[in-house]
């Protein structure tokens, strides 16, 4: 989190929050609904290889980039954290 390299952005009209950040040749996607509503967000990982998976941290699934976009369903106010 406090990496010097990390992106901040915003996804679904705003109401997911994302950040990305470098840990030597790992990276980190942690990403946030900030809303109490269901709702799906693909999200845009330029850090990324095309097609990369990406492993579910604390009990999350394994995903698989499309392209360098990873579209996702979400819980209400549901954290994601993914290692890639």
């Amino acid at each position: 989190l406090l990496s010097p390299t990390r992106r901040q952005f915003v996804a679904a009209e705003g109401k997911v929050h994302g950040l990305v950040c470098g840990s030597g040749a790992e990276r980190f996607l942690l990403l946030v609904n900030g809303t109490d509503e269901k709702l799906d967000a693909a999200v845009e990982l330029p850090e990324a290889k095309p097609e990369q998976e990406l492993t579910g941290e604390f009990g999350g699934s394994r995903e698989s980039l499309r392209g360098k976009r990873l579209p996702l369903g979400f819980e209400p106010l549901e954290v994601k954290v993914y290692r890639f």
